[in-house]
C-alpha cells in the first residue's frame, strides 16, 4: 500500500523548523534518512495538483502559478497551534513510499513545492495548506530599489531630489532604445539608466546623438571630469551618464546590458532569476542554454514601474515562444513551444486512453483560444521605443526617417498565408507583443509562429494510473489510435498535468 510523507517548513515562533506528516504514523530507523524522526499520521487528503504551461491547452503567453493544497486532520485540535505559525512562502517536498514499512530515504520525490497559506473549510476536523508551485516565489518584485530622495545639491550623491523620493529605479535587461530614465543629480546633470551594469549607454538630446567622452570608475570621477556642452560621460557600473550642459530637449538613452550574445530569451531569463537570487542549484542551466542557442534574437526590458520577475520574465520568453515551468522537482526550466517532434519518451494505443471507462476530451485549437481554428496570419510588434517624442521634443536637425521612427512605440512584422482563408473561412490572425530588438528577427519568429499555427493542432485530455509511467510537461508523447487520423501513430506535446494523489491518476493536456 502506498503511503505520503509530506515535509514543510513553518516559523513557529522560535526559528524556522521542519515539521514532518505522513497518511500514517511512520517512525524511521536510527540508520534512515533522516534517522530516528516521527512522520505524524496526520495527512487526511493529498489532494489534486495541476500544472500548466500556459492557460489550459494553450501554447504561449504569461505562465501562471498553479495551485492545489493538502488536507490534515485536526479533530483532536493538536495543530490548532499552526494557526499561529508562518507558512507562507515556506517550502515544501511531498514523496511517496511503495509500502508504509519502506525507508523513508528511499521515497521518491512527488513534487516540491511552496506553501501559500493555511486555512479550512472544515475547522474542527481539518486544517487545508495551500500549496502552489514554485513560481510563486517568482512572483515578487523584480526590482526593490527606491530613490531616497536625498540630494540637494551637486556632490556624489545620484539618489534624486525629494520629487523622485520612493520612485523605483530603472532597471535594463538586454538592448532597449529611447529608455527615458531618470534625473539622479539634477545638480551634476546625471541620468540614471538602469541599476544593472550596462555595456553601453548612448545619449539623445531631443532625438540627436550626444558624444560620448569615455566611461569613469566611480560616480566621484564621473563629477571631477570636465564635460564640453552636447558631450557626455557614463559610469556603467552604475548605469549613470552625466552630461556637459543643460539639455534643449528631453534626454533619452539606448542602453545595453550584457555581453554580446547573452542578450537572448535564454541568458536573461537566467540572469533575472538570479537577480532575485535564485540558485542555479534551482535552475536547470542546460535549458536557458540550450534556449539561447535555438533562440539567439535579442531581446529588452527597460522596467521603471512595479513588475514581478514573473511577468519580466513572461514578457521576455514570450517573445520567442519560450516557457518558464519548474518540474516536479521544483527546478526551474526553460522551453520553446514548438510542434513535437523526435523520440517520443511514451507511446500510447487506443486501449491505453480508455482503459478502466475512460475517454477522451479532443478540441481543436492553435493557440489554445476558443476559436479553434487555424491562423492564416501572424504579426509581432518589435523594436519598442520604451518613450515615443512628437516633433515638438525633438530637435530640428533630426531627420524625417528618425522622426517617423521615434515617434512609434513599436513597429511590426506579419506572416501571412492567405491559402488557409480557402479552407477556414474563419481562420484567425494572431497578434502579440514582443520584446525583439530587429525586424529581421520579428519576422523570422511570426514565420515560425504561422508554420505551427497554421495547420491543424488538437488538443487531448486523458487520464490514465500512475502505473503507466510519470510524464512532465513539454515533453513528447505518441497516440496510435484507429479514430481522428491517428492510425500511423501522431505525436503529442504534453503542456498541462494533473495529479490526483488519492487515486494515483495522471491526467494530461497534450498538444500537436
Amino acid at each position: 500500500m502506498h503511503s505520503y510523507l509530506l515535509e514543510v517548513d513553518a516559523w513557529t515562533g522560535s526559528g524556522v523548523e521542519t515539521l514532518r506528516l505522513a497518511t500514517h504514523t511512520k517512525s524511521t530507523t536510527p540508520t534512515d534518512t533522516p534517522a530516528s524522526t516521527v512522520y505524524k499520521g496526520r495527512i487526511a487528503d493529498v489532494g489534486q495538483f495541476s500544472r500548466n504551461l500556459f492557460s489550459s491547452g494553450g501554447t504561449f503567453g504569461q505562465a501562471s502559478v498553479n495551485y492545489g493544497y493538502v488536507e490534515l486532520s485536526n479533530a483532536d485540535g493538536a495543530l490548532d497551534p499552526w494557526l499561529n505559525y508562518g507558512f507562507d512562502g515556506r517550502a515544501f517536498v511531498l514523496r511517496t513510499l511503495d509500502n508504509a514499512d519502506a525507508l523513508v530515504s528511499g521515497a521518491q520525490i512527488v513534487f516540491r513545492g511552496t506553501v501559500s497559506g493555511i486555512d479550512s473549510s472544515d475547522a474542527f476536523r481539518v486544517l487545508r495548506l495551500r500549496i502552489v508551485d514554485r513560481l510563486a516565489e517568482l512572483d515578487v518584485p523584480i526590482q526593490s530599489l527606491r530613490y531616497a530622495g536625498t540630494t540637494t545639491s551637486a556632490g556624489n550623491s545620484a539618489e534624486g531630489t525629494a520629487d523622485l523620493k520612493g520612485q523605483l529605479k530603472p532597471i535594463v535587461f538586454g538592448s532597449v532604445f529611447s529608455a527615458p530614465g531618470k534625473v539622479a543629480n539634477a545638480f551634476n546633470l546625471i541620468w540614471q539608466f538602469s541599476t544593472r551594469a550596462c555595456a553601453s549607454i548612448i545619449v539623445y538630446d531631443g532625438g540627436v546623438g550626444l558624444i560620448n567622452d569615455g566611461d569613469s570608475a566611480d560616480i566621484t570621477a564621473l563629477n571631477a571630469a570636465t564635460i564640453a556642452s552636447g558631450h557626455y560621460r557614463t559610469v556603467l557600473s552604475l548605469g549613470l551618464a552625466r552630461l556637459g550642459g543643460t539639455p534643449s530637449f528631453g534626454i533619452t538613452a539606448d542602453v545595453i546590458e550584457g555581453s554580446s550574445g547573452q542578450r537572448n530569451a535564454g541568458n536573461i531569463t537566467y540572469r533575472v532569476l538570479k537577480a532575485i537570487n535564485i540558485a542555479d542549484a534551482d535552475i536547470d542551466i542546460t535549458s536557458t542554454t540550450t534556449l539561447a542557442t535555438a533562440a539567439p534574437a535579442e531581446v529588452g526590458i527597460y522596467i521603471e514601474c512595479d513588475m514581478t520577475a514573473l511577468g519580466a520574465i513572461g514578457q521576455i520568453l514570450n517573445s520567442v515562444g519560450g516557457v518558464l515551468y519548474p518540474t516536479k522537482l521544483g527546478v526551474f526550466t526553460v522551453a520553446r513551444v514548438t510542434a513535437p517532434s523526435g523520440t517520443p519518451v511514451a507511446s500510447f494505443t487506443e486501449r491505453d486512453v480508455i482503459r478502466e471507462g475512460g475517454n477522451v476530451a479532443l478540441a481543436r485549437s492553435p493557440v489554445g483560444e476558443a476559436s479553434g481554428v487555424p491562423a492564416w496570419s501572424v504579426v509581432l510588434q518589435h523594436t519598442r521605443n520604451w518613450v515615443t517624442q512628437d516633433t515638438t521634443s525633438l530637435a530640428g536637425s533630426v531627420s524625417v526617417a528618425r522622426r517617423d521612427f521615434l515617434a512609434l512605440d513599436y513597429r511590426e512584422a506579419t506572416s501571412q498565408d492567405s491559402s488557409v482563408k480557402t479552407a477556414h473561412l474563419l481562420a484567425s490572425e494572431v497578434r502579440d507583443d514582443t520584446l525583439l530588438t530587429t525586424a529581421t528577427d520579428a519576422t523570422t519568429e511570426a514565420a515560425r509562429r504561422l508554420a505551427l499555427y497554421s495547420v491543424r493542432r488538437d488538443v487531448l485530455v486523458f487520464s490514465f494510473p500512475y502505473a503507466l509511467g510519470q510524464y512532465d510537461l513539454t515533453q513528447v508523447i505518441k497516440l496510435t489510435m484507429a479514430r481522428f487520423g491517428y492510425d500511423g501513430g501522431k505525436l503529442f506535446r504534453v503542456v498541462g498535468r494533473v495529479d490526483d494523489f488519492n487515486k494515483r491518476v495522471i491526467t494530461l493536456t497534450l498538444w500537436g
